[in-house]
Parts: C-alpha cells; structure tokens; sequence
C-alpha cells in the first residue's frame, strides 16, 4: 500500500514577546498559584473514581453519587474511595483566587452567582488549605507595574488580574480597607448613609478572628458608677460585721460620691451640705439619703430629668420650699432607693417606706396645695415607683393627675392659639427655667408611659421653651453667652424626639385611633414621621453623635 509522505510539523517560532511574561501576568499568576494549585491538586480533571463495587466488578460506573446505577440495579453497597471530587471549572479556580484576595467580595459573589455555582464556590472555600497564602511578587515583577485601582469581577470568561500594590493582605489590612467602604446591602441604605450619617453611621466590620475570647469573661466596671461606688465598702455596702444601723450615721459622707461620672462640682458641694432630717421623718441617715440621691442624679436623671437638679439641690440645702417640698424629697427616695439597694440591703425597705410616705402626703394635699412644680414631678415619680411595684393602676393615676396639675398650671396640653398661662413665672429667670424642665420632663415621661402602655395622655406638646433654649434665652437677656452642658443638649434632644413621637400616639393610642389612617393615608403618614426623624438625626449637636466613650444617656438617645 502507497502512503502519502507528509511534510513534518515543525514547532512554532516564538516571538520575543511571548518569550517574557508581562508583568500583569507575572503578577496575576505569582499572586493566585498557590491558590489555584492547592485547589487543583484536590480537584483534577479525571480523577473523578468509580465506586468499590465497580472497580472490582471491572463494570463501567456511572459515578452516580450517592449510588450508581449498577449498584442500585444490583441491590448492592455502593461506596466511594475518600478522594477528590469533580473536577472545578476553570471559572470557579478565578472566582476563588479573587474571593481569596477580596473576601468583601464574598457576600456579592454568594448573593449573584446561581446557586450550584454559589454551593460549589463555598465547598471550594472549605476545602482550600488554612494555610494557604498567595506569594508576593518579586521586586523586578512589580518594579515594572504601577498600581492600578481596584474593579469589580468581570465576567467569568475575562481573567482575573489582581492589584500590584495589594498582593499578599493580612487580616489587619483587611480591616482597615473594609473599615473604609460602607457595608451597605443596597443602594437605599447607601444612599442614607451618604446623606444622613448620624442617624445611618457607618458601622465597622469586625471580624470574628479579632475578638480576643479570653477578654470576654473579664469583669468590666462601668464608669458611670465611679470608684467609690464599687470599691468603698465601707461606706456603700452593708457590712454585718460592723453592726451599724443606717439610722446611727447622721453625717455627709464627705466626697465618697466624687467619682460619679455626671455629677458637678456644684452638685457634689450642695449634696455635702443636705440635712436630709429638715425634710422627713423617717429615720434613715444622712449619709444613705445622700448617696441614693447622688446615684439618682448620675444614672436616672441625665436620661429623664423631672425637674431642674440645680434649683431642687440648691432649696433642700437652704431648706426652702420654692423648687423643692417634703412630697417631692418622698418621692425621690421613694425611686432612688431601689437602684441603692444593691450597694445597702437595707434600701429596700425604705423605698418602700417613702413611697407610702409620699402616697400619704398627697392624700392630704388640698386643691390650693397641690398646684406647685414640685407637686407635678413629685406624681411622676411616684407613677414610676408605681409601677416598679406592680400598681399599673396606680401609676396611670398618678400620671394623670400630674398631668392635670400641670395643665392648670399652663405647661402643658395647652392647643395652639390659646392664651399662654405664663404671667407668674415670665419675669423670674429661676421660675422660667424650672417650668420649663417640669414641663417637659412630664411630657416626655408621659410618651414614655403611652408608648409602653398604649395609652395617649396629651395631645399638644408644651408651649414653654425647650430646656436648652431657655437657659440661652435667660443669658442673652443678661448680656452674655454660657454653652450648655451635655445633659441640657440630652434633655433638649429628647424633648424634640418626643413631639415628633406625639404625633404617633395620637395616631394610633388616642381616643379617636385608627379613624383616620387608612390605605390611602397611612404611607404618607408614616412616611412624614420618617422624614421628621431623619431631620432630628441631622440636626444633633456632635456631642451627641454615636461614638465610642458616649455616655449611658446619649446611648438611650440614641
């Protein structure tokens, strides 16, 4: 038989090109080798094995998994050798080399792919070496490159090329550039974040490598109890050893409540002053009386403050009845005693004590004497001892009746266009200024009551000047300028969130609920209360902006 004499094939000339890698190539394949080669030794195509059964049978397997077809028709075991599975697609090697090199690309990866492909990119991930780092490029391969930013995953057919700049990151370098870029899940809460940072921050990515375990049982103290709190047991813990009575001490502590955070040195100096004797006669100490107040003035009042700290300080030293009454100082120890009583066992018993004392001074209070500012945040008090006692009942009457007390005193619940109430307060700077915390702080005590027990209480917000506002109103009539404290921007801030929460109540807790929402109405009107929201947010002073070391107030604010 003739055959054909062919020409022989010779090998292609390379050019001097293809001779040297590029350096985006060298790059690319020095920065994913380790990675695609740890995952292909695992994976190579053709070594997918046959079962047991078939190799000793010497028949064909179909690989089926969990069976193959011979052994279900045959009713026989069907096992598999412990070896690589199928073969990854070259695909799925770029998408790990890139997941590898941006792990904030996971979640986008695992959310677009198809699922077979988001499954078998998650199988790969498990399977890959710990260990496994991309080298970094030699000196001479990335001398010749500049950096290029960062892009996106392309489609699957375009290669993947790696950044120069970034070729081996370490978890540490992982957290600072993730900390960087906002992880937003959509464009909406991109877009809040970009255009209200306050209410929408932007939340760092912490990974689950980074949190020290071991630091976690260590006991932390907070600092808004201070040191002496925690640590003079002397003075603040009940000790059995020493078998003194809280009624035997009849003196100041003399500073042991310095360390609380919140308090003045105004503060501190008129509670060194207070004979709590002049105002009850309920035998408890001096010393007890004074440190439950003080600890009432550094946890509960900068949250919700009833009436103004100063002025109430100032009469229960000089022993005056204008900002402070024996109902008043019943009531507050009545509520302060409860948070006393881990440091004093013996508290308990005297908020208990306090709260029928001050229940029975307003059982005997005539029309005349009950209209007082210290009547108002006296009741307020006593409907949150109320219901820390389990007298819901109870409380609700005690709110209501402040209320009324408060709205015949015209502060608040007056509707727009009538008179202002304001002739016996208007002229006096320290009138003015105790009206306006009274006021307020029973109208946010009272969102507070509606939005827990569904029960709208007032309708108009009080027409006083916001606390905050009536200190500068007071030092511009003098002719100067004093900044307000931090507690006085909480006080001011919360005031305004809660005449936008007003709305709210009404709404839906109010006589006339659920009347006027319907399909129509209620996005608008939710969409309104949205807006108001985010207005408030945007408007907060920086000293109440979300941040590590804020204190426990601006933390409920927020």
């Amino acid at each position: 038989m003739h055959t054909q004499q062919l020409r022989p094939l010779q090998p292609a000339k390379t050019s001097p090109a293809d001779d040297e890698p590029s350096p985006g190539d060298s790059i690319s394949s020095s920065l994913s080798s380790s990675v695609l080669a740890a995952v292909s030794r695992a994976r190579k195509a053709g070594q997918v094995p046959a079962c047991e059964t078939c190799r000793k049978r010497k028949k064909k397997c179909d690989r089926g998994r969990p069976e193959c077809a011979n052994c279900i028709e045959r009713g026989l075991q069907c096992t598999y050798p412990c070896g690589p599975g199928p073969a990854a697609s070259s695909h799925q090697l770029e998408r790990l080399a890139y997941v590898d090199q941006e792990p904030g690309a996971l979640p986008e990866l695992l959310k677009t792919l198809p699922y077979h492909d988001a499954l078998e990119l998650l199988n790969l991930l498990r399977e890959m070496p710990r260990d496994t780092q991309p080298r970094a490029p030699t000196k001479s391969a990335t001398s010749s490159s500049s950096p290029t930013p960062l892009r996106p995953l392309s489609s699957p057919s375009t290669p993947f090329s790696p950044p120069s700049w970034s070729p081996s990151p370490s978890p540490r370098q992982h957290n600072i550039v993730g900390s960087l870029l906002p992880p937003a899940s959509c464009e909406m809460e991109f877009e809040l974040m970009v255009r209200h940072p306050i209410a929408y921050p932007v939340l760092l990515p912490v990974m689950a490598g980074s949190l020290p375990l071991e630091e976690l049982l260590v006991p932390r103290r907070s600092e808004a109890f201070g040191k002496s709190l925690l640590n003079d047991t002397k003075i603040f813990r009940y000790q059995e050893s020493s078998n003194v009575s809280m009624t035997e001490s009849n003196a100041a502590p003399g500073g042991s409540y310095a360390g609380l955070s919140h308090l003045t040195e105004s503060q501190i100096h008129l509670l060194d002053q207070i004979n709590i004797s002049l105002w009850t006669s309920l035998p408890i100490s001096n010393q007890a009386a004074v440190e439950a107040i003080a600890l009432y003035l550094n946890n509960d009042y900068p949250v919700l403050p009833l009436f103004d700290a100063d002025l109430f300080l100032r009469d229960l030293v000089h022993n005056k009845p204008y900002f402070c009454s024996r109902l008043l100082v019943a009531a507050l120890l009545a509520w302060a005693c409860q948070a006393y009583t881990p440091m004093h066992p013996e508290a308990a018993h005297y908020s208990s004590a306090f709260f029928a004392d001050a229940r029975a001074q307003w059982s005997q209070y005539g029309d005349r004497e009950s209209i007082t500012l210290s009547s108002v945040s006296a009741l307020q008090l006593l409907c949150m001892t109320a219901i820390t006692h389990g007298k819901d009942d109870l409380a609700l009457e005690y709110l209501r009746k402040g209320l009324q007390v408060a709205q015949s005193m015209g502060l608040v619940n007056l509707a727009p266009g009538t008179e202002l109430v304001d002739a016996w307060f208007s002229d006096y700077a320290d009138w003015r200024r105790a009206a306006s915390y009274v006021a307020w702080g029973a109208f946010n005590w009272a969102s507070v009551f509606s939005l827990h027990y569904h029960k709208s209480e007032l309708e108009f917000p009080p027409r006083l000047s916001m606390p905050g506002d009536v200190e500068a109103a007071i030092a511009a009539e003098e002719g100067g300028q004093t900044p307000l404290p931090v507690s006085v921007e909480i006080f001011k801030a919360s005031s305004k969130l809660w005449t936008i929460f007003i709305a709210v109540t009404k709404a839906y807790y109010g006589q006339d609920g659920h009347t006027w929402l319907g399909q129509s109405n209620a996005l608008g009107f939710a969409e309104d209360i949205y807006r108001q929201l985010l207005a408030w947010a945007d408007e907060l002073p920086l000293s109440l902006v979300r941040c590590p070391g804020n204190s426990h107030a601006i933390l409920m604010l927020q």
